[in-house]
């Protein structure tokens, strides 16, 4: 029988915080960011490749936005260390990274903050929204199935 590969998309809506308890203490014990984040992204991994009969984890595809503060290097060497799970054999861990944008409140103008300046460089105004920049999902999780 030939393996088929199915692609799907599951968004990351759960918080991180980067405190865990330590397993001996009971203490709140802080971690490096990306460690933490990357432990959230391949527990919704395997339980999504579980729900879906996936044998093997090809492609992760992750949504970073600028302001997260999520180093993509980072998130690749905690991908290398906690994904060795047979399941991600071979997986590769894709990153897009998304820049931070705004739209001005007051004139419509779309740009880009320069260093986290949050002025609109059209009409000069401070009531900007932030349109995108802090993402962090999993858009797409790509595999085989048994």
């Amino acid at each position: 029988m030939e393996n088929s590969t199915t692609v799907f998309s599951v968004p990351v809506r759960a918080a991180v915080t980067g405190l865990r308890l330590c397993p001996y203490c009971r203490k709140e014990v802080k971690k490096l960011h990306e460690l933490s984040l990357m432990e959230g992204i391949i527990d919704i991994a395997v339980k999504t490749a579980r729900e879906n009969r996936m044998q093997r984890i090809k492609i992760i595809k992750l949504c970073v936005g600028e302001m997260t503060a999520a180093f993509p290097a980072a998130l690749r060497a905690a991908f290398a260390v906690l994904g060795t799970d047979p399941l991600f054999a071979d997986a590769v861990l894709d990153i897009e990274e998304v820049p931070v944008t705004a739209a001005c409140r007051e004139c419509g103008h779309n740009f880009r903050p320069a260093a986290y300046r949050f002025v609109c460089p059209a009409c000069a105004a401070v009531n900007v929204d932030i349109t995108s920049g802090r993402e962090l999902y999993i858009d797409y999780i790509e595999g085989t199935e048994k």
